[in-house]
């Protein structure tokens, strides 16, 4: 019995976190990255296409606007 209310109460943590780091994705030009809030991703403007690193950060996704390219970094 001991075993099982262990187990239960693991399971509702689970279920618990699960929840959290699922309302902390957020979305990035219709794409989910899994599990990077937005205080990890970077957005930065480029006339020309992205680099697939720049200030330490690497690109994940670069979107082609207007007048030039934004590069998403993580």
């Amino acid at each position: 019995m001991k075993k099982f209310i262990i187990y239960l109460g693991l399971l509702a943590l689970a279920f618990s976190l699960r929840g959290t780091l699922v309302t902390a994705e957020t979305t990035v030009h219709e794409h989910l990255l899994d599990l990077t809030t937005r205080a990890q991703v970077r957005a930065y403007k480029f006339s020309s296409r992205p680099p697939k690193v720049y200030k330490g950060w690497n690109l994940v996704q670069e979107k082609k606007v207007k007048d030039g390219y934004i590069g998403y970094y993580v």
